[in-house]
């Protein structure tokens, strides 16, 4: 999580980092490899990076920072330097939450730096260690330090991560499955249009004859049947006639 934190002097960090090197060298203690800060505001992934510029320069004449160092001490297998730092410190602490409000102050009343691990070492053998490093690197009424400046930890400040824009994103047509797609699609059957023969049979011919007449050469049209059927009975009647003068006669 980025953070900002005020930063020791090049002379105390380098002086604090041959120590735990040469302790680590002597014995089964691990050197820390951060400890040269002390974190002021944490959780500043929600402030943009020109916030936590504009608000590094707005403090900047508040800086440098004085403290001293009091004492070594062990604490859940950590060795740390504890500090006390001047009162500066906390009027900087609460100019900078004040400019960035969603950032989380850290406690710098019980200020320490974190030196090393002794978790190789047996918990029996802590108060002789702890002797050893009191007596190597003593702490006395000079061992002083200065805060120079600030630093922000965790992410560049270019890396901060700035909002984005938002994206309207226009509704894609429905596809149809890839099986579906590509598979032949059936073409619906129609019934074949037929003429209407009861109309054509039934509508009447200036000729005598219908189409369908003409078209089979059978059938006639109901005006010739009629006379044909006359002309039969007349005949007839006439046979009949001349039938019955021929008996007469006889």
């Amino acid at each position: 999580m980025p953070y900002l934190a005020a930063e020791f002097d090049a002379s105390v960090s380098s002086t604090v980092a041959a120590a735990a090197a040469d302790m680590a060298a002597n014995s089964p203690f691990k050197a820390a490899t951060k400890f040269l800060h002390l974190t002021l505001l944490s959780s500043l992934h929600t402030h943009s990076e020109e916030e936590i510029a504009q608000a590094v320069r707005d403090v900047a004449t508040s800086l440098p920072v004085s403290g001293r160092f009091l004492k070594w001490s062990i604490s859940n297998r950590v060795l740390r330097l504890e500090l006390a730092c001047d009162h500066a410190l906390t009027a900087l602490q609460q100019a900078l939450r004040t400019r960035l409000p969603r950032g989380k102050p850290w406690d710098t009343s019980a200020a320490h730096i974190v030196v090393g691990y002794l978790d190789g070492i047996p918990a029996a053998q802590h108060a002789e260690f702890l002797a050893a490093v009191e007596a190597s690197y003593p702490i006395v009424a000079e061992s002083s330090f200065m805060l120079p400046c600030l630093g922000y930890h965790g992410a560049s400040p270019e890396s901060v991560p700035k909002p984005r824009p938002k994206v309207t994103r226009q509704p894609r047509a429905p596809q149809l499955p890839k099986a579906a797609a590509q598979a032949p699609q059936k073409q619906q059957w129609r019934r074949p249009n037929r003429p209407n023969l009861n109309h054509r049979l039934n509508r009447p011919s200036t000729t005598g004859t219908t189409a369908m007449d003409s078209a089979t050469g059978h059938g006639a049209a109901p005006m010739v049947v009629e006379r044909s059927l006359g002309a039969i009975r007349k005949k007839q009647q006439s046979k009949n006639k001349a039938w019955s003068r021929t008996a007469r006669i006889e």
